[in-house]
């Protein structure tokens, strides 16, 4: 982490280029060319700029969210490009001597953001977020289209309640299973619907061991992608200390033990990563994952390997029926760098666009906007999803997000050793929390005397 005078001398270069940007891009009035327009909700006519007509090339950062090669073309390059022949679109990945602060530092930050919600506020704490709701009412975007729950949850990153990001996808978790597995130890499939009391004693009916194959019953995922469903905040917003001895912790642990010890040869390997054992191995039975998983499953296919593979709703606790997953979605953010703040909100209004959306959730990239049409044609065109239980994944909701804050990144390595801890059998549950919550503290203590 940078220190706070290094960050605040960061933040401070970053604002004059923005102010710079506003006087070159922005400007007080409408442009020539412009006429008053009235945005879908709102109250009075805005002046909408006129989109340059300059020979524009934008540059879009890509961290976390899984973005490939061809959908960066198809669903945004392309489509800008052909929207605006002016305009050309390069992607920069996060990778070694190019992480948002080495650009920072460099001067050379791209434009806009395609990333994870989880992060937001990494780019907050760098000074790149800009607050996108003026931006959008001065042209014409009306943020109404989006589901309000994620809405919601993108306003947990700020205290102000302001909106640094918009949703280009949504992300979703289901249980993801093998059928050859339940049809080898004669096991009934997985149900939509079934809590996680059910899951377990459903998992040890098929953690067996047969041929020198040893096969495991449930991958949990790691303990940052399993806390979906209570969406418990690492820090508390008014004490700003971490507690992970709340009951919802204690709870979401407690439930993460019991499928990793209480299932013979199930506990999680911190570290290790598990769609190779589901999807080339095929010693899971099942795989509790986020919707990327589809894209891998499809891959197989392709590569000739396919697994036989069906999908059931998330699990979820039997205190709370029909929620299953936290809020996670995949936005873009406009960079407080750019020179062409209103060019990007344009081009961002362009490809959440209802027409260019219903295509993108076809090819199984769900959309964010507040549309059935959307769920109901998810993955319609994968030919890997043909007479798969697809409709199952949307029999629970998503739940809004916990309160997310810029320190968060700085407590969940105590958490991770506090799980590793616990499944090793060095610490129990109530004294591996406590001990993660006091060595938290201490380290948000130090960086604030810093």
């Amino acid at each position: 982490m940078y220190k706070h005078r290094k960050r605040m001398g960061i933040v401070a270069v970053l604002m004059a280029a923005a102010m710079m940007a506003g006087c070159g891009s922005q400007g007080a009035g409408p442009s020539q060319g412009e006429s008053p327009t009235t945005a879908k909700g709102q109250d009075k006519a805005v002046a909408a700029p006129a989109f340059s007509t300059e020979s524009i090339t934008l540059r879009m950062f890509q961290r976390q969210a899984g973005l490939t090669d061809k959908e960066f073309a198809d669903l945004i390059a392309d489509p800008v490009h052909k929207k605006y022949p002016n305009v050309t679109i390069e992607i920069v990945r996060n990778g070694k001597g190019q992480t948002a602060p080495d650009l920072v530092a460099a001067g050379n930050f791209p434009d806009f953001i395609f990333g994870d919600s989880r992060y937001i506020n990494d780019y907050i704490d760098l000074g790149l977020a800009t607050d996108l709701q003026e931006l959008a009412k001065r042209n014409n975007v009306d943020l109404a289209k989006f589901d309000p729950v994620i809405m919601e949850t993108l306003k947990h990153y700020s205290a102000k309640r302001e909106t640094f990001a918009l949703p280009f996808s949504m992300n979703f978790a289901a249980n993801f299973y093998n059928k050859d597995i339940f049809d080898k130890f004669g096991v009934p499939y997985p149900k939509d619907g079934m809590t996680f009391d059910e899951l377990i004693e459903l998992g040890k009916k098929v953690a067996r061991t047969e041929d020198g194959v040893q096969y495991r019953a449930i991958d949990p995922n790691s303990i940052t992608n399993f806390g979906t469903a209570l969406a418990v905040p690492f820090i508390d917003k008014k004490t700003g200390k971490a507690d992970m001895t709340t009951d919802g912790w204690k709870k979401l642990i407690q439930t993460y033990m019991n499928i990793n010890l209480n299932i013979p040869n199930n506990r999680y390997d911190i570290g290790k990563k598990a769609t190779g054992a589901f999807i080339k191995d095929k010693t899971e039975a099942m795989f509790l994952a986020f919707g990327g998983l589809l894209g891998s499953i499809n891959q197989a296919v392709t590569d000739g390997d396919p697994l036989n593979w069906d999908v059931v709703s998330y699990p979820q606790y039997k205190d709370m029926p029909g929620k299953g997953w936290e809020v996670n979605a995949h936005v873009m953010l406009i960079s407080t760098v750019t020179k062409h703040p209103n060019e990007i909100m344009q081009i961002l209004s362009l490809i959440t666009d209802k027409e260019h959306q219903l295509a993108m959730t076809k090819q199984g990239r769900l959309s964010a906007l507040n549309d059935p049409e959307m769920k109901k044609n998810f993955a319609g065109d994968l030919a890997s999803t043909k007479g798969k239980n697809i409709q199952g994944i949307f029999k629970v909701t998503h739940t809004p997000g916990a309160d997310r804050t810029t320190d968060d990144d700085l407590v969940r390595p105590f958490l991770t050793k506090a799980i590793d801890q616990i499944l090793k059998g060095k610490s129990d549950i109530n004294t591996a929390l406590a001990e993660a919550t006091d060595n938290a503290n201490k380290a948000l203590e130090e960086k604030k005397n810093q």
